[in-house]
């Protein structure tokens, strides 16, 4: 079961039918990335109810939503099987919906819990002629062995429609590094005589939506060159 997920839990059943709960969020991660993608503070969740076994079509059904134990009657009625809608800036989300058709034979309900996660970056190797090495992501400090260390930054569950709105800031040891030309993407060369640490940070924040940021760092220590 993917992170942020419960077991959708039925809650109860008239007749026959039964009904699953299935939603995705609009937010971003690398296409190696197999997980589910969370939604983050503000970001859009689409939630669709799937019921099976009615004697009736999905489109005349009546689909009766709530969020967070409140009515949404707006968003409820015949055929209404789709909920979209924002998410709080933390914590999660309780969404319950109950499928009946017309006279009421047939009533099933389910209820699914939808954690809001927080943006984040993880950072990954990058090799000259191989690629980001996206199968190992980096922790918070790594031994560097050679003279030069390609980082890319990957941000995950920002708004994948604002992406090109994210803002980068370097620091290394308490000082802003000069963005480089792709700014996600930071190369960096020790001369080889010299030894010691550096703490390397990056902040992602988006500039169209202030809820949405994101910090990282890495200790490098360049002793075993």
């Amino acid at each position: 079961m993917a992170e942020g997920e419960v077991p959708l839990s039925k809650s109860f059943t008239f007749g026959a039918g039964e009904v699953s709960l299935l939603w995705e969020t609009a937010g971003y991660a690398p296409a190696q990335y197999r997980g589910k993608i969370l939604p983050v503070s503000r970001s859009p969740i689409k939630i669709v109810a799937v019921p099976r076994g009615f004697a009736s079509s999905d489109s005349s059904l009546i689909y009766e939503w709530k969020r967070n134990y409140k009515n949404i009657p707006d968003s409820s009625g015949k055929g209404k099987k789709t909920f979209t809608f924002y998410g709080d800036e933390a914590g999660s989300e309780t969404i319950e919906v109950v499928v009946s058709n017309f006279d009421k034979s047939a009533v099933v309900s389910k209820r699914t819990e939808i954690k809001i996660a927080e943006p984040k970056i993880i950072f990954y190797e990058e090799h000259p002629l191989e690629g980001p090495q996206y199968q190992k992501a980096l922790s918070d400090k790594a031994d560097l062995e050679k003279q030069e260390l390609i980082l890319r930054a990957e941000p995950f569950f920002f708004s994948k429609k604002t992406l090109s709105a994210l803002s980068y800031q370097w620091i290394m040891n308490n000082k802003k590094i000069e963005l480089p030309l792709k700014p996600n993407v930071l190369s960096l060369v020790v001369p080889s005589d010299q030894k010691g640490k550096s703490i390397i940070k990056l902040t992602m924040e988006n500039l169209k939506n202030i809820f949405e940021r994101a910090e990282k760092s890495l200790r490098i220590n360049f002793d075993l060159q």
